[in-house]
């Protein structure tokens, strides 16, 4: 057993070195792997020694800033994933586009300036039902208006100019008529 050859040692600098094998088995992988990496761009501490930080940094097992730890070819592993997951995702909504679970902006727009035109009529109509409860003609016009009045003031209060808001164009304004 004298024979057999250090399997880790320390460089002059500290640094831990493992030898090939003993990264193979560090790193579950066979020697064509190691070799492979080493190819694109793994960092070689010697000939059969690897510096066992570098090499983790390189594949992107290091603790610190992703970013610059992995390797070109991790790097484009991790945004092969990504764009799968993103491609998975955009099928899954056009599937259920496909399947009716979305509404058209057009239609909900539409729905909600239906519902808020409901709304409006209604308010517009509260003062002549309020008024309706009073039978003195005095007194109930004098209600209706300032129901009316307030209605109008708590609608302008909500109006506002917005991409749902239609355009409305001013009558006898723009060309002069002759």
């Amino acid at each position: 057993m004298a024979d057999a050859k250090p399997r880790v040692k320390f460089n002059t600098a500290g640094d831990l070195l493992v030898s090939s094998a003993q990264l193979c088995d560090l790193l579950r992988v066979t020697p064509e792997i190691i070799s492979r990496h080493h190819k694109s761009g793994m960092p070689k501490a010697a000939t059969g020694w690897w510096n066992l930080r570098e090499v983790l940094a390189y594949l992107g097992h290091a603790k610190g800033d992703k970013t610059k730890d992995h390797s070109a070819a991790t790097r484009k592993l991790v945004a092969e994933a990504d764009l799968k997951e993103s491609k998975a995702a955009r099928e899954k909504k056009l599937l259920e586009i496909l399947e009716g679970e979305y509404i058209s902006r057009a239609d909900v727009a539409q729905a909600w300036a239906n519902r808020v035109l409901e709304m409006k009529i209604s308010f517009t109509k509260l003062g002549k039902r309020i008024g309706s409860e009073f039978t003195d003609p005095e007194e109930r016009a004098r209600i209706e208006k300032v129901v009316n009045g307030l209605v109008e003031e708590y609608l302008e209060s909500y109006a506002r100019a917005g991409e749902y808001t239609p355009k409305v164009k001013a009558k006898g304004k723009g060309k002069p008529k002759g």
